[in-house]
């Protein structure tokens, strides 16, 4: 079974998110117009950048699934439960935490980057400070075995990571 990305080139049609006592889906479309952001770049809990600063400047590594471009603006989410993605049978959002969470702009977009080809200086300022080529291979396989369990570890690597520089602006007050 294959990934298709171009299916998937707009992420998740909804965002799920906590809302006690039962988490709800809200479309994603609905949640851009509200607070004037065009992506929603999901963080695991545990890198999330608690204390950064406004005008910083930070760079995400995830998979090259999205369809962003340089001056999009952003929303930095945190994971609260993975997702699940099986390739034309089920998809379910991950749960996500909206309380107080970094917006911010693209600067720089690199799609699908080949590990080996990662220019060192990418690993200066990133969130979950991640340091080296073998950490981020790691993160990378941490955060999408569950999320994409029908692949295998080096079906994951092989796509390699699209890597986003963006300038954080203010937290968002949900």
């Amino acid at each position: 079974m294959s990934f298709n990305y171009e299916k998937r080139g707009a992420g998740y049609p909804n965002i799920r998110i906590v809302n006690k006592p039962n988490p709800i889906e809200i479309p994603t479309a609905v949640m851009q117009e509200k607070y004037g952001i065009k992506l929603f770049i999901r963080i695991p809990q545990f890198e999330y950048p608690e204390d950064a600063a406004p005008s910083i400047k930070i760079v995400h590594f995830g998979l090259p699934i999205q369809d962003e471009k340089v001056g999009d603006t952003l929303a930095l989410t945190r994971i609260i439960q993975n997702g699940s993605y099986v390739p034309g049978l089920f998809e379910e959002p991950p749960l996500l935490s909206l309380e107080n969470i970094w917006t911010g702009r693209l600067i720089k977009v690199a799609e699908m980057v080949p590990f080996e080809k990662i220019p060192p200086e990418c690993f200066a300022h990133t969130i979950g400070n991640i340091r080296d080529l073998n950490e981020l291979k790691e993160r990378i396989l941490s955060r999408y075995r569950h999320s994409l369990s029908t692949l295998g570890d080096n079906q994951i690597l092989s796509y390699g990571v699209s890597i986003r520089e963006m300038i954080l602006g203010e937290r968002l007050k949900v």
